[in-house]
């Protein structure tokens, strides 16, 4: 858990896409093994139980992240550290800041080339890079958030990612009902700071889930 208007890591967006494909792809070699998969301190069977999906479509997004993050960075290291993933069922969110449309459209079909993405979601900025400034108010709204989601009871927390980037939260997820969607919504929009709150959730009864849209042409 994230303490409460903590500033942004050392080293940034790069220093933690950096870490996370280092420790996903050591999981992912100790899965392979025979060993249980674990992400942190928590087997991945526990954490699908608590996010209401099955086990092996936990270790199927686990891998899936992986691949995309591979991909981006075979591809170009510049993207593959200005951006950042969320892998729900086969759903890629894709946000971060780029300084090009043709980095941008790269970035894109990078992902959508990605063997089991089923959907690539655009949060991509084209400008220039981010300051220090803005990016730890991004971090600390998302920090917060995750904080008001955690603190209420009638929201399965682990059901939900959040990027938040130029104070715009963008979710990602499970909702079990419309009304526990809702209430995750009043949340983000009620965080100080935040511009505006755009919801990429499926109800957990979407007969959407795990369909593959066909990749746009970029």
């Amino acid at each position: 858990m994230k303490a409460r208007h903590q500033t942004a890591p050392p080293g940034g967006r790069k220093g933690q896409d950096m870490t996370r494909l280092a420790m996903a792809a050591a999981a992912l070699a100790l899965a392979g093994c025979g060993a249980p998969l674990l992400l942190g301190a928590v087997p991945v069977a526990g954490i699908a139980t608590l996010q209401q999906k099955g086990p092996g479509s936990a270790v199927s997004d686990t891998g899936l992240r992986i691949a995309v993050n591979a991909a981006l960075l075979s591809d170009s290291e510049p993207l593959f550290t200005s951006l950042s993933t969320e892998v729900v069922e086969g759903r890629v969110l894709l946000a971060g800041r780029v300084p090009s449309r043709a980095d941008k459209v790269r970035a894109l079909a990078v992902v959508w080339g990605v063997d089991g993405v089923n959907e690539v979601i655009d949060a991509i900025s084209v400008a220039d890079g981010q300051g220090a400034g803005a990016y730890a108010t991004d971090w600390r709204i998302t920090s917060e958030l995750r904080s008001r989601l955690i603190g209420d009871a009638g929201i399965r927390s682990l059901n939900y990612n959040i990027e938040t980037l130029d104070r715009t939260i963008h979710l990602m997820g499970l909702a079990r009902d419309r009304s526990e969607l809702d209430r995750v919504t009043r949340h983000a929009a009620r965080v100080p700071g935040v511009a505006r709150v755009v919801s990429h959730v499926y109800l957990y009864a979407d007969p959407r889930r795990g369909a593959r849209r066909t990749a746009p042409v970029l």
